[in-house]
């Protein structure tokens, strides 16, 4: 069976965070200054989603981005691409997301969290959704998006 560079990603990100665990460890290690200033990045673009603004979200994306809004689609290269593909998206609904836990090792930052779409009816509905972001040169390089069936 061949295995893509995206599924060995995926896969090995979200494997190393459920090994290292997604709860904190009892005797956890402290973050270096890049892996803060990674999980800054994240956060501030996770934050931004409430903005309802497709450029301040992919203000936070590498101009050479690859993007997985799920583990079931194929990737959305370029953020300029992205930006349209989320304007769309966020014209027919509000999307927020809530992160109850992050782990960061180097470039990797990966995040549990709930997604909030509500549609213009008003409808909110919620995913569990695991995200795993590379981060380079303060840019999102990769984002891997899987919803987490509980």
């Amino acid at each position: 069976m061949s295995t893509t560079r995206r599924n060995f990603v995926l896969a090995g990100g979200l494997g190393g965070a459920a090994v290292l665990g997604w709860a904190r460890p009892a005797a956890a290690r402290d973050l270096t200054a890049t892996e803060k200033a990674n999980v800054k990045v994240v956060n501030d673009f996770s934050a931004a989603w409430a903005t309802g603004d497709a450029a301040k979200v992919t203000s936070y994306l590498a101009d050479d981005c690859v993007v997985r809004f799920l583990q079931t689609q194929e990737p959305v290269k370029g953020r300029a691409t992205v930006t349209e593909r989320l304007k769309a998206g966020m014209q027919a609904s509000k999307i927020e997301f809530e992160v109850h836990e992050t782990f960061a090792f180097g470039s990797l930052v990966a995040n549990y969290r709930t997604d909030y779409i509500t549609g213009k009816d008003g409808k909110r509905t919620a995913f569990q959704v695991g995200g795993v972001f590379y981060v380079k040169d303060g840019k999102i390089s990769e984002w891997i998006d899987s919803v987490v069936n509980g």
